[in-house]
């Protein structure tokens, strides 16, 4: 079972701070990526390189990549953006995770810093066409924490045939 009970808890509240329960910060959010790629006997590894289309050098780093021991093969791809992310993130996780070879691809959409949260900016979700055409989906902290990650888990283990 992912050990999640300690996440979600090194921002502070204020008293008109819309913070819901599960929003995440910038760090936990890669720490919930890290644990469940473990949790599946994955290699969970940070800052993978892949070949950019739209930077000067041609390359890129994408937040957290599992990997499968037994191939090495790629299996899940993350990139970790704030709910307030504008059109550039946007553009830049399409370049990463469009150019990267593997099943599942996420925009992992984090809401909380350490004393304060994040809006929505919606730039995701009106890229969405763009992003469904390259199968990536978006994930926000809350959904996660509330059991999306879980079936991730388990999409994720019934693909590659993992039992736990």
């Amino acid at each position: 079972m992912l050990k999640i009970d300690d996440l979600g808890l090194s921002h502070t509240y204020s008293e008109n701070d819309r913070a819901e329960p599960g929003m995440l910060t910038v760090h936990e959010a890669g720490e919930l990526i890290r644990r469940a790629g473990l949790e599946l006997g994955l290699i969970p590894k940070p800052e993978h390189q892949v070949p950019s289309d739209i930077t000067k050098t041609g390359k890129r780093l994408i937040d957290w990549v599992w990997f499968d021991q037994k191939s090495s093969k790629a299996v899940a791809a993350f990139e970790i953006e704030g709910a307030n992310c504008r059109q550039e993130p946007v553009d830049k996780d399409l370049d990463s995770l469009g150019n990267i070879e593997c099943p599942f691809k996420i925009v992992f959409l984090y809401q909380a810093r350490r004393d304060s949260t994040l809006p929505r900016s919606g730039f995701m979700e009106k890229n969405i066409d763009r992003l469904n055409r390259d199968n990536i989906r978006i994930k926000y902290d809350v959904d996660m924490m509330n059991g999306e990650m879980d079936d991730l888990i388990l999409e994720v283990g019934k693909k590659l045939k993992i039992t736990r």
